[in-house]
């Protein structure tokens, strides 16, 4: 299926999209988040445990302070519910860092993705629920 596909009515769907949201983080960008969360641990607990597998299952697509919790409990940190403010954090302080060195890419297939909208004539905007950076 094409985008232009989606744009044309079918049976069963008779109006066409007229408009696109995009999610920020692993949709539109190959964001830093394991990475950041993997370089907030030295502090609680070994990060050379914080293995992908257990990123996807225990912290990826969670509210940030639920998935600090359940990554620091997964790792047997103790008084978990009571460190992961902090641990969340870090994450976020790390995950600046990351971001202002650089370490954000766009994903080609979403670039021509993005690209293609305008010629629809879509309206189109973006979203995260990502903490934004303080100025």
């Amino acid at each position: 299926m094409t985008i232009r596909d989606l744009a044309r009515p079918g049976v069963g769907h008779p109006a066409k999209l007229t408009a696109a949201i995009f999610d920020v983080d692993g949709v539109l960008l190959a964001s830093p988040h394991e990475r950041a969360w993997r370089k907030a641990l030295p502090s609680f607990v070994d990060p050379s445990r914080f293995a992908t597998a257990m990123y996807q299952s225990h912290v990826s697509g969670k509210p940030r302070l639920d998935g600090a919790r359940a990554a620091l409990e997964a790792l047997g940190v103790p008084n978990a519910s009571e460190q992961a403010a902090a641990y969340a954090e870090h994450k976020q302080n790390r995950l600046e860092e990351l971001i202002a060195a650089g370490s954000v890419a766009a994903f080609p297939d979403a670039i021509r993705f993005v690209q293609a909208v305008p010629a629809l004539g879509w309206c189109m905007a973006v979203a995260s629920s990502s903490k934004m950076p303080t100025a």
